[in-house]
């Protein structure tokens, strides 16, 4: 399992600063896109492939599941595949889940996706994702390729699926409105 290791410095002095790790917090910038299969889908309907977002993770080892602000999946065109009950400081709530990519740019750590993350409102406190002890997991057990995806028929427009790890992703031209 790759180790992340970072020093906080002064952006003046350049200096080590532990102090600031008090104020920041556990951070670190993270990517977030499409996963690579819906990307594919995308591209064979000739639509366009959602630009990533780029902005902060704080590390949550108080969180079992990873956050991703939900401004940032729409962003990206993604659609809740179910919901989750989550408890927060405000109370419990039930957020949509998402399936996106994890990308940790400057780091020795690897990507994830599919990554499933629950949908929540981060913007406001300066973060777009909370990274929960589930990408540890993620890391270690790293999931298995997607399948080729395949056309289902059923009620509503054509989509095509893709098994991913023993869930089936539903991708159609309709979730991007």
């Amino acid at each position: 399992m790759p180790i992340y290791n970072r020093f906080w410095t002064d952006p003046q002095t350049k200096q080590h600063d532990p102090a600031r790790l008090t104020t920041l917090g556990p951070a670190f910038q993270v990517e977030i896109s499409v996963p690579d299969d819906y990307a594919a889908v995308l591209t064979q309907t000739s639509l366009p492939i959602p630009q990533p977002q780029i902005g902060t993770a704080l590390i949550d080892t108080g969180a079992r599941f990873t956050a991703v602000d939900l401004g940032v999946l729409q962003a990206l065109g993604l659609q809740p595949v179910s919901s989750v009950q989550v408890v927060t400081p405000s109370g419990g709530e039930v957020q949509g889940v998402y399936m996106c990519k994890l990308i940790f740019p400057g780091t020795e750590i690897p990507s994830i996706q599919p990554m499933a993350v629950s949908g929540s409102r981060l913007a406001p406190f300066g973060h777009t994702a909370l990274i929960g002890r589930a990408v540890t997991v993620g890391i270690r057990n790293r999931p298995p390729r997607c399948g080729p995806p395949s056309e289902r028929q059923g009620p509503g427009p054509r989509a095509r699926t893709a098994e991913c790890g023993g869930a089936v992703l539903v991708m159609a031209a309709a979730w991007r409105s």
